[in-house]
């Protein structure tokens, strides 16, 4: 789920993610995740938006509280 809510702040910022030596084990792991479930990546991928959403609306409130 990190990976995903990485992922998704990077393309907000219009930044690309650093790929490291560790992805490749990090994605052989969700191969054997989405063996036992096919639905692990929708569940991750919704959590991952929800941490966004939670992370973009700190930083709202925070500009705007600056503002004020």
């Amino acid at each position: 789920m990190a990976e995903l809510g990485s992922c998704f702040l990077a393309a907000h910022l219009g930044t690309e993610p650093a790929i490291k030596k560790d992805h490749a084990k990090y994605l052989n792991h969700w191969v054997e995740i989405l063996k036992d479930d096919e639905k692990a990546i929708l569940k991750a991928a919704s959590l991952a938006g929800k941490a966004f959403d939670f992370l973009l609306n700190l930083q709202e409130q925070k500009n705007k509280n600056m503002t004020t």
